[in-house]
């Protein structure tokens, strides 16, 4: 005999009551923070913050602002949110709306500075370091690291690669983190032939930014000099990836194309012994090669 068991019917609807409760308790969550004040909601980000829950530190920390937009503890608290999560524009954009409402706050004109110094814009770090006091130490750094950058451009401008190299040296030793003077290190050491170089700062480039396709050509184009080959196309490819009709990555790309396939007819005649005209191919493909 077959024995047919009755379901409670709240059983059978079991998924539909779970979403109603969650439906409820984000509702009363959100109504919750409404009606918090600034100072519980700066409370809650800082624990949210403390065991790295950096998305909700940043929703309590929203709201305090909604309450108090002109409260700088706010912003500030934001900045060391973002900056946490490496979101460099965003924590600087942070400090300035904190210096914005507290504009003599030594602590706020201090990172900043920082921040300015690890973004290798050393003057607006010399700003904000001689605005307030006790920062003398950190403004004088800041001011020999604007100065090399500007005659690193000056060098740059004039082509006197030694020299450029020299100066972006100089002001990275204040600043090793800035895309703007490490892509000059690289285009420096490139003309001057050091290669392994350009590599490297150029790799540090992609690492910061993997977006910035004029590192990947020259890193590309140091590949291509040192002789490795797949390195070199690997590069381009990855360039044109983001920007297909990228001109020094297509033209770089094309380029190695044209004196492999070359060089291959060459290695081809030299195996079936025909050495004059392999010697002729080899020629032909150094003739690609730009001066």
């Amino acid at each position: 005999m077959e024995h047919h068991v009755h379901r409670p019917a709240v059983l059978s609807s079991a998924p539909s009551v779970v979403r109603f409760f969650v439906s409820l308790s984000i509702a009363c969550l959100a109504s919750s923070s409404e009606t918090m004040s600034p100072g519980k909601l700066r409370q809650l980000g800082e624990v949210a913050f403390s065991s790295q829950r950096y998305e909700e530190a940043l929703s309590y920390y929203g709201e305090a602002v909604k309450a108090e937009p002109e409260n700088s503890t706010n912003y500030y608290k934001l900045f060391r949110v973002h900056q946490r999560m490496r979101r460099q524009n965003d924590a600087l954009d942070d400090l300035t709306k904190a210096i914005q409402y507290t504009p003599d706050n030594v602590e706020y004109r201090k990172q900043r500075g920082k921040m300015y110094m690890s973004m290798g814009k050393c003057g607006e770090a010399a700003e904000d370091y001689n605005t307030v006091s006790g920062l003398t130490e950190e403004a004088m750094r800041a001011h020999s690291c604007k100065i090399s950058i500007e005659n690193a451009k000056m060098f740059h401008e004039r082509e006197d690669w030694q020299n450029a190299f020299n100066a972006v040296n100089k002001a990275l030793s204040f600043t090793d983190t800035s895309p703007e003077l490490l892509m000059m290190r690289a285009k420096a050491a490139l003309e001057l032939d050091d290669y392994y170089s350009t590599v490297m700062d150029a790799g540090k480039v992609i690492k910061l930014d993997a977006n910035n396709i004029d590192a990947y050509q020259l890193r590309g184009d140091a590949y291509f000099w040192l002789g490795e080959h797949e390195m070199s196309k690997n590069h381009y490819r990855e360039a044109l990836r983001s920007d297909p009709e990228h001109a020094g990555c297509k033209n770089g790309h094309k380029l190695i194309k044209k004196i492999d396939k070359k060089a291959k007819k060459a290695d081809d005649a030299a195996a079936a012994g025909k050495h004059e005209e392999a010697i002729a191919m080899y020629e032909e493909a150094i003739g690609y090669v730009p001066k």
